[in-house]
């Protein structure tokens, strides 16, 4: 069916009698052209690379005849460096074009205005990609695509891989000129883009709170979104009088959120979570919504990610908040193994406002695989619950409304399940939705994207690393991506300067040795340099490695591992196990350092000791503006020791109450601490903001004296827990509610195998009830 563009391009270039093709090889030519052209006039861009060009496509086309700018060849033409498309004028069409490799000097990378006050209109942009195409800071802001004017169509094009803040796709209504607009956004895909770690990471966005209340008239239909998990919301409605159908969400963890402005139209869409995490639905907000016929499938998130959650307001709202939910209809919509419905979403002292005059009616819920998914959080006398139909044999639920019925499912055609009620052999439609009309994969984005040729894939490759002065660098900056480096030699290796990682690197200890290596600088320069930098592109896997933080000269290094200052658009994943970091000795110096404006999809410790270090021993924490922006998505420590640390062993923060992430997530597992931060007011765990923890299984001893073994700041919806600990002359668990701990905390003297050889096996394990495994592994 794609082939249908480039059969529509080339009708639309035969049939403009009299029209004339410019070929162009660069910008300074297409500038000349664009004096000459006329309306049905046609600039074809020459394949090749464009590098660092600011494309101002200035021109006006007419009704029947507009002025066309597209590739010699669909792919071909790749722009890249700092690059930018801007249409400025109206009956304009472009086609064909590649962004790749670089980002946009300007607001977006392509845009249907040259400013705001001088949109664009009856312009068409399609079969276009998008792809790895941004700013190397990851708060450096920027859109993929500004749409402003009336009548524009943004259509068949590929859109993924971004990875710093801003919005793939924002459709603009600043002014009178871009509202009431009647855009068309429909028949692209829009593919992975990767947790952000803060608000701002939304893949599609319609208005903003200010202007949405006021009309729209956009429509947003059979548009493919997979994998977009940016931020709480991957399509974002702040507009009034939209129609958003026949879209399909796979895997998708951002909502679809009717966040502001009243009577959209949502009905025909697919959200596919084959039971991922946090795979998300519908969120509903503000007045007059038509919602029906949608298709929810196993859907795993909730609270805001929820299949569908129908949210409290606030009385008297800002714009910018919460307005309350009325006169919304929510009816023949399907929901099929998902883990929440709820009703009341984000109720707290502030959001008080429960829906009114809506009604949720002639809904099926097939419910096979976990408890009762209808969640109610406050008052719902304002929604009429009506004929809706229930199969749920492991939920106690009896609510007026719904119609407990025995149900199977069927897979149809197309791979959806279907109903079947009772001993009928017609089985129900689900929502309504036609086969002939359902978006599929391979009927969104353009058509030639799929056929670029990929990079030859290599098999990854070990080398092997004395510790000769200077042989470590030397292998490590030989090596490629994915490679393994095996230390050899026991005893040291000296660096002179920091080992820069900025791509996938193995760096492991030999297991032939008996000793682990140690790596220590061999200068006399003290602070501002670790031993391994972490850079834009690096993940590090690093294994039975000792870090000194003494060079031999006596003086200080600041970190065993930290990230780049400089900051890092890419997430990036660590892992160390096995490795010993110790002689951190000043007071804000630590074995790890996450840098603001990193972040980290996970970071890992497994079998590892710390011990003599002044500051914390693990610091996830640089991010101190408030905003809800946080350094790591998922923290693992286990089967760990923590020994003679001044500071924290873990300080992880995440400040402010935005709700739009979903993490930290952190897991403390079969630990000791043992004189960890007795500093007055002091933590050994200090977990700021952390949404989900698990603390278990491990021993605190003679730690946390001048104030707490566990620090925890949260909020009410925020899932923490601590359980079978042993807190031994250290101090208490702390919590805001007061309810992390959910299993037994035990107060017993741990007796270790040999202390002063960091032989920390309790042999009194016995102590502790049976079956109940605390402290740090025996085996």
């Amino acid at each position: 069916m794609k082939n249908i563009i480039s059969i529509l391009i080339i009708l639309i270039i035969s049939l403009q009698i009299n029209a004339t093709n410019y070929p162009v090889k660069n910008s300074s030519d297409l500038n000349s052209k664009l004096k000459k052209v006329l309306p049905g006039d046609t600039i074809t861009m020459l394949n090749g690379v464009w590098t660092n060009v600011q494309l101002i496509f200035e021109a006006d086309g007419a009704e029947g005849k507009p002025i066309v700018l597209i590739a010699e060849t669909p792919g071909k033409v790749i722009i890249e460096g700092e690059s930018a498309l801007v249409l400025s004028g109206d009956y304009l069409h472009v086609s064909g074009l590649l962004f790749t490799g670089g980002y946009s000097p300007f607001g977006a990378v392509i845009s249907f205005a040259k400013n705001s006050k001088n949109p664009s209109n009856y312009c068409r942009v399609t079969n276009c990609a998008i792809v790895d195409f941004s700013k190397s800071e990851r708060f450096d802001k920027d859109n993929w695509v500004a749409v402003f004017g009336k009548h524009n169509r943004f259509d068949h094009n590929y859109l993924a891989g971004k990875l710093n803040a801003g919005v793939t796709l924002a459709v603009y209504l600043n002014n009178t000129l871009s509202q009431e607009n009647h855009n068309r956004i429909d028949h692209n895909y829009f593919g992975e883009r990767k947790r952000l770690g803060s608000n701002g990471g939304e893949t599609l966005r319609v208005g903003t709170s200010t202007y949405s209340l006021i009309s729209a008239n956009t429509t947003i239909e059979d548009n493919y979104f997979e994998r977009c998990n940016g931020e709480v919301e991957a399509l974002s409605i702040k507009a009034t009088n939209c129609v958003i159908r026949r879209n399909a969400f796979f895997e998708t963890e951002g909502c679809f959120a009717l966040r502001h402005g009243n009577n959209n139209q949502v009905y025909g869409n697919l959200f596919i979570g084959n039971g991922k995490p946090a795979t998300a639905g519908l969120r509903v907000i503000n007045a007059g919504h038509d919602i029906h016929d949608n298709y929810f499938f196993r859907l795993k998130g909730e609270r805001f990610r929820s299949a569908l959650a129908v949210m409290n307001g606030v009385p008297n709202s800002a714009i910018n908040r919460y307005h309350q939910v009325k006169d919304a209809k929510i009816y023949n919509n399907t929901f099929i193994d998902c883990s929440s419905i709820e009703f009341g979403t984000g109720s707290d002292s502030e959001r008080t406002a429960t829906p009114l005059n809506t009604t949720f009616s002639n809904n099926t819920i097939y419910q096979s695989l976990s408890d009762n998914p209808i969640i109610i959080l406050d008052d719902v006398s304002g929604v009429k619950l009506e004929n809706n139909l229930f199969y749920a044999p492991n939920a106690e639920f009896d609510m007026a409304g719904f119609h407990s019925e025995m149900m199977k499912l069927k897979k149809d055609k197309l791979g959806l399940y279907r109903a079947i009620v009772g001993k009928d052999k017609k089985y129900l439609s689900v929502a309504n939705i036609c086969s002939d009309k359902i978006i599929q994969k391979q009927e969104a984005g353009t058509d030639w994207y799929s056929s670029i040729s990929m990079h030859e894939t290599r098999l990854p490759m070990a080398h092997k690393a004395n510790n000769e002065p200077g042989n470590l660098e030397k292998t490590l900056m030989s090596s490629l991506a994915g490679d393994t480096i095996i230390l050899i030699s026991e005893g040291t290796y000296t660096l002179s300067e920091p080992i820069v990682i900025d791509k996938l690197t193995y760096l492991v200890a030999s297991p032939e040795l008996e000793n682990c290596p140690e790596i220590i600088f061999n200068d006399d320069r003290t602070g501002r340099k670790s031993h391994i930098l972490l850079t834009n592109g690096g993940n590090l896997s690093v294994k039975g490695i000792a870090f000194n933080g003494t060079t031999k000269l006596g003086n200080k290094t600041t970190s065993a591992i930290k990230t780049d200052t400089k900051g890092m658009n890419q997430p990036y994943w660590m892992i160390a196990e096995d490795c010993e970091f110790y002689n951190f000795n000043e007071s804000r110096y630590s074995a790890f350092r996450a840098e603001k404006g990193s972040y980290a999809d996970s970071v890992i410790f497994n079998n590892c000791l710390f011990h003599t270090i002044s500051g914390d021993a693990i610091s996830i924490s640089a991010e101190k503006d408030d905003r809800g922006i946080y350094n790591a998505e998922f923290v693992k420590i286990n089967n760990s020791i923590f020994y003679n640390i001044m500071g924290s062993a873990l300080d992880l923060y995440r400040g402010g109450n935005d709700e739009s992430t979903l993490g930290p997530f952190l897991e403390v597992n079969n630990c000791l601490f043992e004189n960890v931060n007795n500093k007055e007011l002091g933590s050994v765990l200090r977990l700021i903001g952390v949404q989900v923890a698990s603390i278990s299984n491990s021993v605190f001893s003679n730690s946390g004296r001048g104030g707490r073994s566990v620090k925890f700041e949260e909020t009410r919806w925020n899932d923490c827990v601590v359980t079978n600990c042993n807190l031994y002359n250290s101090g208490r668990i702390e919590s805001f509610y007061n309810n992390v701990v959910v299993g037994d905390i035990y107060d017993v003297k741990p007796i270790y195998f040999n202390e002063e050889e960091h032989d920390f096996r309790l042999s009194n394990s016995s102590d502790f009830s049976e079956g109940i495994n605390i402290g740090i592994d025996n085996n």
